[in-house]
This record gives structure tokens, sequence and C-alpha cells, in this order.
């Protein structure tokens, strides 16, 4: 069963949505650039949003401009939605927890409002109902119960299986570089399941299956959602 929104109503709401978004997320970093006065880029926080007004911004242009959606925004833009929703996910169901279950301040203390919360909402139910990859009208494609090539579902704007492995590449890499820079004590944290050296060598490895196997989850759920919803 899909949303039976039509081609130019749904470009529209797409063209909303990620105009809020840049909006949005170009207050938080001013927020950050007063509050802070430099762009905290070992959060993966801030990265992910970054990704975000990056992507979004870009997707914008070329909605503008017209013409076919290419195959590297397509997976730039799923891989930034996929980091974004890592963000929300880790802060409602780890960091919360970890930090005595206090949202107030995760989700609403300013930047975090929009980096924690707002952010990641919009940009998920976005991605999930309006943006649009193929230029093509969506509702004239094969019926969902058979089966297409890859070729076939990149024409029609879907994403394929192996795409997830795209959208955590990302977070492998925040994760990689991240735990390098803890064991070598260049950096120390900044999240309590990276400081290697505050846990057992157990406790670390169980933490990056945890959160592989997480990051992994949400892109699969991602992925078949918004191809259901197209």
């Amino acid at each position: 069963m899909s949303i039976r929104i039509p081609w130019k109503e749904r470009q529209k709401y797409s063209l909303f949505f990620n105009l809020l978004i840049v909006g949005l997320e170009i207050i938080s970093f001013i927020i950050i650039l007063i509050t802070s006065h430099r762009i905290p880029v070992e959060y993966y926080t801030v990265d992910s949003n970054l990704l975000t007004l990056i992507s979004c911004a870009i997707f914008i242009v070329f909605m503008i401009r017209g013409g076919e959606i290419p195959r590297w925004l397509k997976l730039f833009k799923y891989i930034s939605v996929t980091s974004l929703a890592i963000t929300f996910i880790i802060v409602i169901f780890i960091l919360a927890p970890i930090y005595h279950f206090n949202y107030g301040y995760l989700l609403f203390h300013n930047e975090l409002l929009y980096q924690h919360l707002l952010c990641p909402i919009f940009c998920i139910a976005t991605f999930l109902l309006f943006d649009n990859f193929s230029m093509d009208n969506i509702l004239a494609k094969k019926p969902k119960l058979l089966l297409r090539s890859k070729t076939e579902q990149l024409k029609s704007g879907e994403l394929a299986t192996s795409d997830e492995f795209y959208a955590i590449s990302f977070t492998i890499i925040y994760g990689v570089v991240m735990v390098a820079l803890n064991i070598t004590k260049a950096i120390d944290g900044p999240y309590p399941f990276l400081k290697i050296y505050e846990q057992s060598p157990l406790a670390s490895i169980i933490w990056a299956l945890i959160l592989f196997l997480s990051s992994y989850l949400i892109a699969t759920c991602l992925r078949r959602v918004r191809n259901i919803m197209l």
C-alpha cells in the first residue's frame, strides 16, 4: 500500500520541507558558533546535521533546476538522513538513559532542539514521504508485487538493498576515526561509549556491535519504508 500523493504535490512538499530543514540547520549552527565559537566536529550530532544541511541544500538546487536527480545525490541524501536518524535514536535510547533521562536538556536546550529533535523528525518524514528521486511519474511504476531488477528500481527512484552499506558508511568512518583518536589519546570521547580507557575491551566491542547493527537496521528500515511509500 502506498500513499497516493500526486507527483506535483510531492515536489512542492519536498521543496518546502527541504528549505525548512536548511533554515533550521542554519539556525542551529549559528547558535553553536555563538555559544562555542567553533564547530565541534568531534560530535556525531554536529557532523550528521552538517551532512544534512549540505545534502538538502544541493537537493534544493537540483529540484529548482529540474531534470533527473543524479545517483550520487540520491546516495548522499540517503547517507545524511540515515546519519540523522541514528543521531535521533542514539539520543532517545542511549544518551538519555546514560544522562539520567534528561530529555529536557537533550531535546530542547539551545541548538539541541534543532539538531536532536526538529531536524531529524522533519528530515526523516520528508525523505520517506516527499523526496522524489525520479522525475518520472512514480505512480506509473510496475506493481510492487512484481520483482524488479536493481536497474528498474533505480530508474523508478527506489533505493536498492546494496545502498544500505552506503547509508552507514559515514557512521563507520566516524567510528573508526574517533576510536583511533581515543586510542592515541588525541581526544577523550566525546561520547561515553567511545571512552575506551574508561571501560573494558569487551565493553568497547559490545558497544561497537550494538551501534553497527543498530545503524544498519535503521538504514534498512528507512529504505524499505521509503520504497513502500513511493
